[in-house]
């Protein structure tokens, strides 16, 4: 008598493994953290609509490279996307309601950056109120929070939650962007940039931020001062 081999799904043939409670759990939080495509594209439809005031054009396309640069980091580092993407949308959203013109001085731009910071953060809940009840009052907060202390470490020493650091990275990058074109005056990019180096580039943290870094910091220098030459570099303190 020939013996027959059990199916698939019989007791004593292959089984596919079931997904354990852990794994299940695992990917339902993570779908969480997931923000929807759609509640993005109207929170984009809004800060377009809103920066139309903005005179340099600077603050929009500095946004968009932002929420760019965010993303990037969030491939390889863990975070919200519920949070950190709306918070990299409407990081500089107090702007516009703050008198920096056509940004061509950076010292008028930073006179209004502790203002741009407390009208963003009342800005923000009120965009962000208008899609009902998709966003908890608490994520609402948290992402009100970012907004109001985004800048916060360029002026002071303080101790930055995860998602403060990501929003930290996002928006330096977005700062110093090579594919962006400086509104700042030709002696006030040079200044920026000295800026930049001593004060936001030692306070990237991650991996993936001091990757992304490292890998555009040459092509902005380039792009922007018009060299990438290392004895030029070194003479600006760059």
């Amino acid at each position: 008598m020939v013996e027959r081999t059990p199916d698939k799904g019989e007791v004593g043939g292959s089984i596919p493994p079931t997904p354990t409670l852990t794994s299940k759990f695992r990917s339902m939080k993570k779908q969480l953290k997931k923000l929807d495509a759609k509640i993005e594209n109207l929170i984009r439809g809004e800060i377009k609509k809103l920066f139309k005031k903005d005179k340099s054009e600077w603050t929009l396309q500095h946004t968009l490279r932002v929420v760019y640069w965010m993303k990037k980091i969030l491939e390889k580092e863990k975070g919200n996307e519920r949070i950190l993407i709306p918070a990299a949308y409407l990081h500089d959203i107090g702007y516009i309601e703050t008198n920096v013109g056509k940004r061509k001085k950076m010292d008028k731009v930073y006179s209004r950056k502790f203002e741009h910071m407390k009208i963003g953060e009342k800005l923000c809940e009120k965009i962000l109120s208008k899609f009902g009840t998709y966003f908890t009052k608490e994520e609402i907060a948290r992402i009100c929070k970012l907004v109001k202390t985004h800048d916060l470490p360029e002026f002071k020493k303080i101790k930055m939650s995860r998602e403060l650091q990501l929003l930290w990275e996002a928006d330096s990058l977005g700062a110093i962007d090579p594919t962006l074109k400086p509104t700042f005056s030709k002696g006030d990019i040079k200044k920026y940039l000295i800026h930049f180096k001593k004060i936001r580039a030692p306070l990237f943290k991650t991996k993936t931020g001091k990757r992304l870094l490292k890998k555009i910091y040459p092509q902005t220098l380039k792009n922007w001062l018009g060299t990438n030459q290392p004895k030029v570099i070194h003479e600006l303190g760059l």
